[in-house]
């Protein structure tokens, strides 16, 4: 049903993570307004150029080896590539960044989006745009702040937020207990995020429709940082983000 809804066959393919337990904590008109609204912004091709010249300068701004472009800008095939503990290092920080910055939110962060040169990744993302509320990127960033600086008050004040209180202890399970040599799974997000919804289901909590978007981003990332084999200090890539938004 969803898949129908988002039209793209890439976009089926990373809502992998909604299984049958998301339909029983979303409601539903929220839930189709979501989605039309992420398939209509991927055939608006004004939006995606507003987009991204709301980004690139961000990401210079940031200091991040990532430029933003057409696939044509990309090295040709034959220079050397970025070594993978880089590679995972900045995807993962572009991550935070899109969330600690305002603007459109550029979901296409898989591995085929990124041409990787020498020194830097060269980023030719699908037109996958989503717009948080600021309520749920607000929450969304008092649970990241609060999980990666030990901050535990911030961090269930922004749970509670979400009406996700009761599942703090899935959220510190997707997190990881060492949160400087993450592993990334995308089995392993997806098992978590079922068990999410199924705890939302037991205590009766409806989730924000912005669950939606975010989770096609995390399940790009994940295929991403997965697919590099390497594990990644991802408390370091939070607070590089937050000192670039802090700086701003």
């Amino acid at each position: 049903m969803i898949g129908r809804l988002l039209g793209s066959t890439d976009l089926k393919q990373l809502a992998s993570f909604v299984t049958p337990a998301f339909f029983e904590v979303m409601p539903a008109k929220p839930l189709f307004a979501q989605a039309k609204r992420l398939r209509a912004a991927s055939k608006d091709a004004g939006a995606m150029r507003h987009a991204v010249a709301r980004r690139q300068p961000l990401l210079e701004q940031a200091s991040l080896p990532i430029v933003l472009g057409s696939r044509e800008q990309a090295p040709a095939a034959g220079v050397p590539s970025m070594p993978a503990e880089q590679r995972a290092e900045a995807i993962v920080t572009l991550y935070f960044h899109e969330l600690l910055t305002d603007g459109p939110v550029l979901l296409d962060l898989r591995s085929e989006a990124f041409t990787a040169g020498a020194d830097r990744l060269f980023w030719h993302p699908s037109s996958w745009l989503a717009a948080f509320s600021p309520e749920f990127v607000g929450a969304l960033r008092r649970i990241y702040r609060g999980f990666y600086t030990a901050n535990d008050a911030e961090f269930r004040a922004g749970l509670d937020e979400l009406n996700l209180l009761p599942a703090e202890d899935l959220f510190r399970t997707q997190f990881g207990s060492d949160v400087h040599a993450v592993t990334f799974r995308t089995q392993h997000f997806v098992s978590t995020f079922h068990d999410v919804f199924v705890r939302c289901k037991e205590k009766g909590i409806r989730l924000h429709p912005d669950f939606l978007p975010l989770g096609i981003e995390l399940a790009a990332l994940y295929e991403h940082v997965e697919s590099l084999g390497v594990s990644v200090d991802v408390a370091k890539c939070f607070e590089r983000a937050s000192k670039v938004k802090a700086a701003a």
